[in-house]
């Protein structure tokens, strides 16, 4: 195995990543017992690299982060179905080997699940016997990946809007929201009409003075990343 390069792309490569691939060199079982890896590197980050690769790369549960989401997933494909056995999956995971062995986060998220209608609660005297089952907008978020906690916003934030009066009306509350609520459109850096990572720009004419797209009043160009690409929530851009 040999890693030519300390980039992917425009972004350094990381020690995780270049471990990963060392791993690919000899396989135990498939008649091989040494593997070797090499990785070529500018002399100026050989005593880096070394130093990185020496030391190793310790792996820290990322869970938290989106703890609803793994827990609605675990009870729509039917591995958890109560509060009871959520804990004995956590109990299961890497972040409580790892010390987190707390079930009070747990209990937060299946609270918030609950709350937000994305799981539906059965009453018991004891709450550990409580039954849990997938609501029907639980199974649509899950169906669609979409972050529990980022659906609930959305919908929160349409909830304090007044119903629009057409279609044009909707769609441009529906950008609004998308483009402030959603992290990775709200970070974007953009210049002039840009609400996040979604710019909004009136729609292009013909030689007629119609608009190319009948019944369209704006477009939609996407930027960051995506700068210069467009398209069209009517139809094609001539």
């Amino acid at each position: 195995m040999v890693v030519r390069d300390t980039q992917i792309g425009m972004r350094d490569i990381d020690v995780a990543t270049v471990q990963q691939m060392f791993g690919r060199a000899g396989r135990l079982g498939a008649g091989e017992s040494v593997g070797w890896a090499f990785m070529i590197v500018d002399e100026s980050e050989r005593s880096h690299w070394q130093r990185k690769l020496v030391g190793g790369y310790t792996v820290a549960s990322q869970i938290s982060s989106s703890l609803p989401d793994q827990v609605l997933a675990e009870v729509v494909q039917g591995r958890v179905g109560s509060l009871a056995e959520a804990e004995r999956w956590w109990r299961s995971t890497l972040a409580h080997h790892q010390g987190n062995i707390s079930a009070g986060q747990l209990r937060q998220a299946v609270s918030f699940l609950v709350g937000a209608g994305y799981l539906a609660r059965s009453e018991e005297v004891d709450s550990g016997l409580a039954t849990l089952k997938a609501a029907e907008l639980g199974l649509l978020t899950a169906r669609v990946m979409v972050s529990a906690h980022i659906g609930y916003q959305l919908r929160s934030a349409l909830a304090d809007r007044p119903v629009p009066t057409d279609a044009d009306e909707a769609e441009e509350t529906l950008i609004e929201l998308l483009s402030t609520v959603v992290p990775k459109l709200a970070s974007c850096r953009c210049e002039g009409l840009c609400h996040g990572s979604i710019a909004v720009v009136p729609a292009r004419r013909n030689r007629t003075g119609m608009c190319r797209t009948k019944t369209a009043t704006l477009h939609v160009r996407a930027c960051s990343s995506w700068r210069g690409a467009r398209m069209s929530s009517r139809g094609p851009i001539a």
